[in-house]
């Protein structure tokens, strides 16, 4: 009995080995790579004014992330501003016209690389003349309520935004700040050659009157021009004296006086036969009409003398 008792142990041992054998776990291994990113040298730095562009590789292990960020608007990343793996990224540097610049390239969070820029060339500032006054000018009378003022461009250089001009006409050469005695108008839009402005309301008669103008484009604001004049019409009263006479038969000079105001015009004029006119045909402003009446020899008679839209009457007696 001793030897089964052997052989029965012996086996209980193998099938005690061979459960603890098949008990062994079977899970793969599943440990992520260390990812290791690191940059190499950029291809540029330091830029002049006119910008450019530039690249820096990356060196990463298939599969490892890695971003890419500017500090500055004026470097912009144009390709590569993330990735995986091995890759590149790619940058332009803008245009400066100002101060000199820098910023600050960062990869992956780690690495950085300072970007420099030297300044730019400011760009000169605008310039405006005075314009030109054209019209009207030097006194001139004008027959219209509301004139137009026009003056011939000014001339421009440098970097100017859109140009306007500025327009003043007043009573008074000082171009006071009072509503009633300085009108004004702004943003008059320039033309090709020449701009001018329409009076927005009528002027008062038998004024002289002031005007000028000048351009801006809002931030820079060219000198006025020469100071213009111009007149409006006289609101004219004619009156003359005597308005009747009454004469013999016998021929006779006689003189009527025209009263109005300054640079009212007149005229005189008359259909009858035996009056004549020898001077004051026409006139400006207050002044004489002298008129020559021919002896009769018929009838009573009347003639007319019209003046300045009014009538002179003489009667002339038979011989």
């Amino acid at each position: 009995m001793l030897l089964p008792d052997r052989r029965l142990l012996t086996a209980m041992v193998l099938l005690l080995v061979v459960a603890c054998s098949n008990n062994k776990s079977t899970t793969p291994n599943t440990t992520a790579p260390s990812c290791t990113v690191s940059a190499g040298a950029i291809t540029a730095s330091a830029f002049g004014a006119a910008g450019g562009t530039g690249s820096v590789p990356v060196t990463a292990a298939t599969g490892c992330t890695w971003t890419a960020a500017s500090s500055a608007t004026f470097v912009a990343i144009s390709s590569g501003a993330s990735g995986s793996g091995n890759g590149t990224v790619a940058f332009t540097v803008a245009p400066n016209t100002g101060a000199a610049r820098s910023a600050t390239l960062t990869i992956s969070g780690t690495t950085t690389f300072t970007i420099t820029q030297s300044a730019g060339t400011p760009t000169p500032p605008g310039v405006l003349s005075a314009p030109t006054p054209i019209s009207p000018i030097g006194g001139e009378t004008v027959n219209v309520p509301r004139p137009v003022l026009v003056v011939s461009n000014a001339a421009a250089g440098g970097n100017l935004g859109t140009v306007t001009y500025r327009f003043e006409i007043s009573d008074v050469s000082t171009f006071p700040n009072e509503p009633v005695r300085t009108f004004t108008a702004d943003n008059v839009p320039q033309g090709p050659q020449t701009t001018g402005w329409t009076l927005n309301r009528d002027l008062g008669p038998d004024v002289l009157w002031y005007w000028h103008a000048r351009a801006t484009d809002g931030t820079v604001t060219g000198q006025y021009s020469a100071t213009e004049t111009f007149r409006t019409p006289t609101s004219c009263r004619y009156s003359i004296s005597p308005t009747t006479v009454a004469i013999n038969s016998t021929s006779a000079d006689l003189v009527i006086a025209v009263t109005v105001g300054s640079g009212c015009a007149w005229t005189a004029a008359t259909t009858s036969p035996f009056i004549t006119i020898i001077s004051g045909a026409s006139g400006n402003g207050s002044g004489s009409v002298l008129i020559r009446v021919a002896d009769n020899i018929g009838p009573e008679r009347t003639g007319t003398v019209t003046i300045a839209g009014l009538t002179f009457t003489v009667t002339q007696a038979a011989p």
